[in-house]
């Protein structure tokens, strides 16, 4: 866990900003780099909102293992 970083990358467009959040986070793991990625859709209300929070539950998670080292994830985001 000493390696998990939190990524300044963010994928969704500008117009849609109001409504989505996301948060990218990379770890060395093994040989390669594992890379989670999770999606939050924004509530509209305060009472939707503080129920949301009493149980999060995220619009989308992802992970994957890229099997590359930092050096090659570098070079190929470039």
């Amino acid at each position: 866990m000493k390696t998990l970083k939190l990524e300044s990358s963010s994928f969704i467009d500008d117009d849609l900003r109001e409504s989505y959040s996301d948060v990218l986070w990379s770890m060395k793991y093994l040989i390669g780099y594992l890379i989670s990625y999770l999606l939050d859709r924004r509530m509209e209300t305060l009472d939707i909102a503080k129920r949301m929070l009493q149980s999060r539950v995220p619009l989308a998670g992802i992970i994957h293992f890229t099997g590359r080292s930092e050096d090659e994830l570098v070079a190929t985001s470039q």
